[in-house]
């Protein structure tokens, strides 16, 4: 019942004048939180760390993202299931908060500056500001220099989830928010590395102005997030050799005709960490696919989810293969910033 009831309203927040509308659900959720919890002992603070005045914030569509502070003395567990019990059981509530993502921390964890900077998120300017929903006061304070990391890996993170690799399925809309956040976080922290797209930034613009025109604006969009992570080609292609020993011969000979294409310039395969033997490769390998500028000619970036199909196509009962699309720049980037995809892998090797 959820499901349908979260899905009409997604399609009525296209409907215009109705964001007016949507909010008053929004605001009855905060006001229904803070009835319940403005005088519990054990919970001092919840803080709404969503930005509900944001153009970004679209009524229907986003979620309420709060932070829960318990006593010192609670386990923040125990909080944290009578919230979601409790968020579960109000169907407003249950439309409107993001209960996939809820941090809790104890007084003292929450003064930890070095917790709190992975707590912020898709930030593209200096000033944060958070609300507390109990007190009402405001939070206000500056990124600092050990902040940078936690926004940067999140914004790979969300690259990474949203357009880099194959995961569950996500809605358009999802995915143009979530990618043009990150790539504003980038863009913002790193401008030697991604400059600003102003292009892009009128695509998004009118997406979010306009949300029916979405199916139409989707592709371009795309193209545009490309045009900003890959750059010309690194490798000669000459030097190239497909030579991938205990891999299905099949697998070796496709990824060869990969390398043969324009927009590819490398294929990193990296196995993972448990193996019955090194000369018997089994459980998952990664797969990173390095695309250059290129992939914007022809289209050719729509090709790439069919060419994850097809590599998954090889997979057999005891070996999987998990795809990524690259670039250069992004690559020689995260490495830079020890922003690897598998971290425990990079470190082990």
């Amino acid at each position: 019942m959820i499901g349908t009831i979260n899905s009409l309203l997604k399609i009525i927040s296209y409907l215009p004048f109705t964001q007016f509308a949507l909010k008053f659900f929004y605001l009855y959720a905060i006001k229904n939180i803070r009835a319940r919890y403005l005088d519990s002992k054990d919970v001092k603070d919840i803080i709404l760390t969503s930005n509900i005045k944001s153009r970004d914030f679209i009524f229907g569509v986003s979620d309420l993202n709060f932070l829960i502070v318990v006593d010192d003395s609670i386990h923040p567990k125990h909080i944290l299931n009578k919230f979601r019990y409790f968020t579960e059981t109000n169907i407003i509530l249950a439309l409107t908060i993001n209960k996939q993502y809820i941090p809790i921390l104890t007084e003292s964890e929450f003064k930890t500056d070095s917790i709190k900077s992975f707590l912020i998120r898709n930030y593209s300017h200096n000033t944060v500001r958070w609300e507390s929903i109990l007190s009402r006061k405001e939070f206000i304070f500056s990124l600092r220099k050990q902040d940078y990391f936690a926004v940067t890996y999140a914004a790979t993170q969300t690259l990474d989830y949203y357009l880099l690799k194959q995961t569950n399925p996500k809605t358009k809309r999802d995915t143009i928010k979530n990618v043009y956040k990150a790539l504003s976080s980038l863009s913002f922290l790193h401008p030697e590395s991604f400059q600003n797209n102003k292009k892009l930034q009128k695509r998004y613009y009118m997406i979010q102005k306009f949300p029916l025109l979405t199916p139409i604006l989707y592709s371009s969009f795309i193209k545009e997030i490309w045009r900003t992570l890959s750059g010309p080609s690194q490798i000669d292609k000459k030097k190239v050799k497909g030579n991938y020993p205990h891999i299905n011969p099949n697998l070796t000979v496709y990824l060869n005709y990969l390398l043969n294409k324009t927009f590819i310039d490398d294929i990193l395969l990296t196995p993972s960490l448990i193996q019955n033997s090194p000369r018997d490769i089994k459980g998952k390998i990664y797969i990173d696919i390095l695309v250059n500028d290129s992939v914007l000619k022809k289209r050719q970036y729509l090709k790439i989810d069919q060419i994850r199909d097809d590599i998954q196509y090889f997979e057999s009962e005891g070996l999987k293969y998990r795809v990524r699309f690259s670039s250069h720049r992004l690559m020689k980037f995260m490495c830079e910033n020890c922003l690897f995809p598998f971290p425990l892998e990079v470190l082990y090797r």
